[in-house]
C-alpha cells in the first residue's frame, strides 16, 4: 500500500440504544448501529442523547440465517443532552 495514492478517511460505528424510561416492564432496550464518516467522527460521547438523521440500510442474512441485519448510514448527528 502506498500513501501517497491513497485516500482514508474517518469512520466510526456508534451503537445507539432506546431510553430505558421507555423500554415497559422487563423487555430489552433495542439497538441500533450507526455508522458515521468523515466531519461526524467522535460529535457524542457514551451516555449523550442525540438525534440522528440518516439512511435505514439492510446487511443480507449471515449464514444460515433468514433475518436481515439493519444500520444507519449516519448525513447529520445533532446532540441533544449531554451526560456530564
Amino acid at each position: 500500500m502506498k500513501s501517497a495514492d491513497s485516500t482514508f478517511e474517518d469512520y466510526q460505528k456508534i451503537r445507539i440504544q432506546e431510553p430505558l424510561e421507555v423500554v415497559k416492564g422487563n423487555q430489552q432496550p433495542t439497538n441500533v448501529d450507526i455508522y458515521v464518516s468523515d466531519d461526524l467522527v467522535n460529535m457524542v460521547s457514551p451516555g449523550d442523547r442525540t438525534r440522528f438523521t440518516g439512511i435505514l440500510r439492510l446487511m443480507p442474512p449471515k449464514e444460515k440465517k433468514i433475518v436481515y441485519g439493519r444500520f444507519v448510514e449516519a448525513l447529520y448527528i445533532e446532540e441533544t443532552q449531554k451526560e456530564f
